[in-house]
């Protein structure tokens, strides 16, 4: 395995001040953006909660006279991620938004790891963690429940898991 035990506290402090304030800057506001894709997993599972149905998307802002209702063979991914928190919190008009933003920060810790385990250099993990939390584009995408926030933590837990896979020599 790796050995993250070696990285020195002040990195780690830096890396919780950058984590700390990247987190304030996608959580200070939350709302659904100019484009649908928030607005689409939200009422996407919204509709799934209310009417026990899978959709992809159906009547956009008129969920109520909503009827057009299309069967998916698989959970819908993000609107099955928002859903899960529905049944968990109740049904509230910005989860989309909400754990979009919580996953955009927490890559912020993802970047630090990747960047650490292919350079070998905490300084460089640092740079790219700092890099990424101060995007302008990263943090206005993150407050809006867009689905690409969401979609790059994933991406991110997925090329960490396959680094680890490499160095344990086990897929």
């Amino acid at each position: 395995y790796y050995k993250v035990k070696k990285i020195d506290k002040k990195i780690w402090l830096m890396l919780l001040l950058v984590f700390l304030f990247g987190f304030y800057l996608r959580n200070s506001s939350y709302w659904l953006g100019p484009h649908t894709d928030g607005y689409v997993a939200q009422e996407s599972a919204h509709l799934w909660i209310v009417y026990g149905e899978q959709v992809k998307a159906c009547a956009v802002g008129n969920h109520t006279d909503c009827r057009l209702f299309e069967k998916v063979l698989a959970p819908p991914g993000f609107p099955f991620i928002i859903s899960l928190v529905h049944l968990i919190f109740g049904i509230y008009s910005l989860n989309a938004s909400i754990i979009s933003a919580i996953l955009s920060s927490l890559t912020i810790l993802l970047i630090f790891l990747i960047s650490y385990f292919i350079f070998k250099k905490e300084s460089i993990g640092l740079y790219s963690a700092m890099i990424f939390a101060f995007i302008p584009l990263n943090i206005i995408n993150s407050q809006t429940g867009l689905s690409r926030p969401t979609g790059l933590f994933f991406i991110g837990l997925t090329i960490l898991f396959y680094f680890l896979a490499l160095k344990n020599n086990k897929f």
